[in-house]
């Protein structure tokens, strides 16, 4: 009969006791926002639509033997353009958009949109299978009057991503 010499067993062994990370992000409710603009109000003050989106984040991070490591997280969103983009051709700027992201149990993040990705929830793993939930705020033309803008159907996508911090 023949045998694995030891160090071909060690290393087996050692593949299988790495831990894994597992993280995903799932969408409750309030899939896209729009801002209608119809006052002169909207147009001086902004619209906010508060809580608008519930995401579910699962973060799971084990040392191969079911024990959490205890790694930290965080949730950041970007843009996927550089601009807010109308349908003739018109763009605004991101600065028009922020976001307030509320971790139920925990803090809360304000940012104002940017073409770079923006932390807007972080934690800690305290458990081996974190389920968090964070509601999203919307605001739409709060930092500066939209007077003078042209009107248009603006668009922008958003891209959230969970992820470990280093």
């Amino acid at each position: 009969m023949y045998k694995l010499p030891p160090l071909v067993l060690f290393l087996i062994l050692t593949f299988e006791l790495f831990g894994q990370l597992t993280t995903s992000i799932s969408v409750n409710y309030g899939f896209g926002t729009h801002f209608n603009f119809n006052t002169m109000q909207e147009y001086q003050n902004g619209i906010t639509h508060t809580q608008y989106t519930q995401l579910n984040l699962t973060y799971k991070h084990d040392d191969g033997m079911g024990n959490p490591v205890g790694s930290n997280w965080q949730l950041t969103v970007t843009p996927v353009s550089v601009q807010i983009n109308g349908n003739t051709g018109t763009q605004l700027n991101l600065s028009q958009i922020q976001i307030t992201a509320e971790t139920v149990g925990g803090a809360t993040i304000n940012q104002t949109l940017t073409n770079a990705p923006i932390v807007i929830a972080q934690g800690t793993q305290t458990v081996l299978e974190e389920n968090i939930t964070v509601n999203i705020t919307y605001s739409c033309g709060i930092a500066g009057s939209l007077l003078g803008e042209t009107a248009d159907n603006y668009l922008v996508n958003l891209e959230f991503s969970l992820e470990q911090v280093p």
